[in-house]
Formats: C-alpha cells, structure tokens, sequence
C-alpha cells in the first residue's frame, strides 16, 4: 500500500497504540493528524512522528463530542488539503460505558452490545454473527461529513 502523502487522522494519537501506529506511518511518508485530548503528550508524538520522517500535526478533539468531530475533520481536510484515511483508536473498555441520552426527557440509559450496534451502525457498516462483529471496510467521501461521523462511531 502506497502510504506516502496520504493524509491519515488518528484519534487516540498522543499515546499507546495511536502513537506506535503514527510513527510507523509516519516513517511510510504519512502526512498525520494526531487526535488527543492531552496537549503534552500529542506533542511528544508529533514530535516522535516527525522523527520518523512524516509530517504530524496536533489536534486537541474529544471524540466524544460530535460537533468536535466535525469541527476537527474540517480543520484537518482544511490543512493538510486532503483526507485519505481515518485510524478510530481513541476509547476506553468498560462494561455499559456505551449510553444514550433520550433527548426529551434527558435520562442516560446503558445500552447493550446489541442496542449500541443498532444505534451507532447499520448495516451498511457492521455485520453481526453469533461469534463475531466485524466493521465492513468502507470508502469514505471526506466531504461526506455524516457518513465520516457514523463511520467513527462504528469503529
């Protein structure tokens, strides 16, 4: 795969995983927007990717918020001039972390495995079995905000 130039975003950019995958992109000539919500540490890895030999660049972005999300994918198709890939790594593992905020009354309900793959995804994105889920590979349009903003959350 031919990776130089292309312009990738990955949440989760500043540490761990998000990190170990820039600076292996960034040395294949990457062009990266790291997406974290540590400062210090999205610095660091911008840094460690430059290093390596890519173009890097911070992004502060909770991923959790959705008008963030828009809001930083636009700044980054605005700076880099392109959009070719999206790494969704940003996240936390924890039982029922997953919930939905009914939007009349405001109460938070847990959601089951089942119930948040029906919420977040259809499935155009994920394919359910009874011993796996597994995310379909899907062409992003990057001026395509909602299918970018449904593709990250399925992911």
């Amino acid at each position: 795969m031919q990776l130089n130039d292309k312009v990738i975003i990955i949440t989760g950019g500043g540490q761990g995983l998000g990190r170990a995958m820039g600076e292996y992109l960034a040395a294949k000539g990457a062009r990266l927007a790291l997406v974290d919500l540590n400062r210090e540490r999205l610095d660091e890895a911008v840094a460690a990717c430059k290093r390596a030999g890519g173009d890097a660049r911070a992004y502060l972005c909770n991923v959790a918020n959705e008008a963030q999300v828009g809001q930083m994918v636009a700044q980054v198709a605005e700076d880099f001039g392109a959009l070719d890939g999206l790494i969704n790594n940003a996240g936390i593992l924890r039982d029922g972390l997953l919930v939905k905020k009914d939007k009349e009354t405001g109460e938070i309900k847990k959601l089951t495995l089942e119930q948040s793959l029906g919420y977040i995804a259809d499935d155009e994105y994920v394919e359910v079995t009874p011993k796996s889920i597994r995310l379909r590979k899907i062409w992003l349009d990057p001026n395509d905000r909602k299918k970018m903003i449904r593709a990250a959350k399925a992911s």
